[in-house]
């Protein structure tokens, strides 16, 4: 009898239990010591509720009490076993004081721990994987090639570069390259690639940014050695609605000629001529003359 009034309360959502109100905040941080992970959790008090004594007299914000619940939150120390675990509260006259007391973890804690390191090293090692595999196909097997890149005395990484940010059709395959890759590896791509909340017993486990996408900064091989002058970048995000990664430049991560793109559409700085000519080869738009006429001194 009581199994099945316990299975009618999980079926109508009612257990009190898994209220996302009642929750414990689980964190993941990376060689945390106990000052990083005790601030860290200071991030995560609840809201605090104030009011006066008595209640019915009107008093000032600064003979307000502000107090709120405990709550715990611990911090999952993701490449060992260095985990913490914190009560946090607020209790002050204006709501400005945190309070923060370390306690222990229990075995559903440990569980909880155990089940978000193994969604973590799965997700990290099919982000190793893409990036591994994508790191040994050169650009010339994803982009179009043409006559006019063989035609100066350049290097080959700077031509690459331009046509990976500006191509649309090596873009384009890379998206799918990488949406083939999750269709053939990934059984249930929205709950792998989307942050869910874990349930151990009857005590929910989230995350600051439980429901936000896992995205993948996925670098292309320009076969440039060890020239850090030009790297590109593309951001994979998954689309919910779409069931799918869109792919898009990382204008902070990607660089041509040693400044990083966004710099591009801040001012037009001072390039090589070889980026020059690559740029006027693969665009049609108003950045190559842009930088070109500024950096002939036109106004």
């Amino acid at each position: 009898m009581k199994k099945v009034a316990a299975l009618l309360l999980f079926l109508l959502g009612i257990t009190h239990s898994v209220n996302a109100d009642d929750s414990i905040t689980l964190m993941v941080c990376e060689d945390c010591n106990y000052d990083r992970a005790s601030e860290l959790a200071k991030s995560n008090v609840p809201l605090a509720q104030c009011h006066t004594t008595p209640s019915d007299q009107k008093a000032a914000i600064a003979d307000q009490t502000c107090d709120s619940n405990p709550h715990k939150v611990i911090m999952m120390d993701v490449s060992g076993n260095n985990h913490f675990a914190f009560f946090v509260g607020n209790h002050s006259k204006n709501e400005s004081d945190k309070y923060i007391e370390a306690t222990i973890l229990n075995k559903n804690d440990l569980i909880a721990i155990s089940k978000q390191k193994a969604i973590d090293e799965h997700f990290s090692t099919f982000k190793h994987t893409l990036q591994t595999e994508l790191s040994l196909m050169p650009l010339y097997q994803i982009s179009q090639s043409s006559h006019l890149d063989r035609q100066n005395n350049c290097p080959s990484h700077v031509n690459n570069a331009v046509k990976a940010v500006f191509e649309e059709y090596t873009s384009s395959r890379i998206q799918n390259w990488v949406n083939h890759k999750v269709e053939n590896n990934i059984k249930n791509p929205d709950s792998f690639f989307t942050s869910k909340p874990i349930i151990v017993g009857e005590t929910l486990y989230q995350s600051p940014w439980s429901e936000v996408s896992k995205n993948l900064n996925l670098e292309v091989n320009l076969n440039n050695g060890s020239d850090g002058q030009y790297r590109v970048i593309f951001l994979a995000k998954w689309i919910k609605e779409l069931g799918a990664f869109s792919l898009s430049v990382n204008p902070y991560l990607t660089y041509l000629d040693g400044i990083a793109l966004n710099h591009y559409k801040i001012s037009a700085p001072s390039v090589s001529q070889c980026l020059k000519n690559a740029l006027d080869r693969n665009l049609s738009s108003s950045m190559s003359s842009y930088i070109s006429s500024t950096n002939n001194g036109d106004t």
